[in-house]
């Protein structure tokens, strides 16, 4: 089971891979993703005697310079919206974000700025 979904928000503090952290306001491109895969539950099983599920949850955090933002701007607005073309405007936006966004020399060099991940073990 996989489990995606894409917010562009509002934010103070940015990351570049040559600067690091910097206090400015910005957009940026929030990858949410939420996985159960057997390989984790076997991984825990054997490590801690966990027999219960065990879920992945990752977020991947793109600052969006003004042309990438121009560029999913389009999409903001529609994925918010639940509309009978909802499916449609999603694989479109996944679409545009893999083969433009993220096609780009920028984020081919550097795809993401930066990430969490963790797991969750039911009780």
């Amino acid at each position: 089971m996989d489990i995606n979904s894409f917010r562009i928000v509002d934010k103070e503090v940015t990351y570049e891979k040559k600067r690091g952290m910097k206090f400015e306001k910005s957009k940026t491109l929030i990858i949410l993703s939420l996985d159960r895969k057997q390989k984790y539950l076997d991984f825990w099983k054997k490590k801690l005697s966990w027999g219960k599920s065990v879920h992945y949850i990752g977020f991947q955090f793109v600052d969006l310079d003004e042309d990438e933002y121009k560029f999913l701007k389009p999409f903001e607005n529609k994925l918010m919206q639940n509309s009978p073309k909802l499916y449609d405007t999603w694989n479109e936006f996944i679409d545009v974000a893999h083969k433009g966004l993220f096609a780009t020399e920028k984020r081919k060099a550097y795809p993401i700025n930066r990430f969490q991940t963790y797991l969750v073990f039911e009780e």
